[in-house]
């Protein structure tokens, strides 16, 4: 998934963003091409956290419904298990994040059109924090879907329902990049866009418009404020998190025969 995210990136660097500029005139690219990089950026940032899901999920699963047992009988506490798995996928953001970041700065700020894109300083400080925000409720998402494919999907389901996140992230970017619309409350109740929005806005280094279409077409622009979208991700983190324990301490062993299905 790596790989498709870097063709789809390189695409925007050096197809589209020229012929963009040829149309629409290189002082007018300028002006916009910073919002247009950031957009790339969500595009980039969403899609390999998403796909990470396909990967937890799966690896999650087979060790899941042991946690219960290891709880009561052993040593581990259940805040333990949590932090650490949090902990785990945070880490994993944070390389898929910076390698994100290192790839959109250089492709298109190296792409024949002259106009460096860097992050700034403050966004630079900015970005660990906002993919980690974005990292924990990955972990969160991930450590859901697999305890309620375990629970009451089954394991069948296990992969298909991997693939989840990655086509609603997907699908959440689109409608960003397409539709025109001014609500900031349809940024705000999707989890997987106010997570877009959040990465998006700390390489940007400002606000964003709440619809990638209204900053064209439009003198008065929506912006989507940063402390929403940190509490949008953060409180869908928290209910995803106690849905989690409740599920956890429900939780059977897998038979040896539905292990062989996977």
């Amino acid at each position: 998934m790596i790989v498709f995210v870097v063709m789809w990136v390189a695409y925007g660097a050096y197809l589209q963003a020229p012929s963009i500029a040829r149309q629409v005139g290189r002082e007018t690219m300028e002006k916009y091409y910073s919002l247009y990089v950031s957009s790339w950026f969500m595009y980039a940032t969403i899609v390999s956290l998403a796909s990470s899901c396909v990967t937890l999920v799966s690896s999650i699963y087979y060790h899941v419904s042991s946690i219960p047992y290891l709880i009561r009988f052993g040593n581990l506490s259940l805040w333990r298990y949590i932090l650490s798995l949090y902990a785990g996928a945070i880490i994993l953001s944070l390389i898929l994040g910076g390698i994100m970041v290192l790839l959109t700065s250089l492709l298109f700020s190296y792409n024949g059109l002259g106009v460096e894109v860097h992050p700034q300083l403050a966004s630079i400080a900015a970005l660990p924090g906002a993919i980690s925000v974005v990292g924990l409720f990955i972990a969160s998402l991930s450590l859901f879907l697999s305890l309620l494919s375990t629970k009451i999907l089954r394991l069948s389901s296990t992969r298909m329902i991997s693939f989840v996140p990655l086509v609603i992230a997907m699908f959440s970017y689109f409608v960003y990049l397409l539709l025109d619309y001014r609500d900031p409350l349809v940024i705000y109740v999707n989890p997987f866009a106010s997570s877009m929005l959040l990465a998006g806005e700390a390489y940007y280094g400002s606000e964003l418009p709440v619809s990638y279409m209204v900053s064209f077409s439009s003198s008065e622009i929506e912006k989507a404020h940063p402390i929403y979208l940190i509490s949008s991700t953060l409180i869908w983190s928290i209910a995803l998190t106690i849905a989690n324990m409740l599920l956890i301490r429900k939780l059977y062993i897998v038979k040896i025969e539905e292990e062989r299905v996977l």
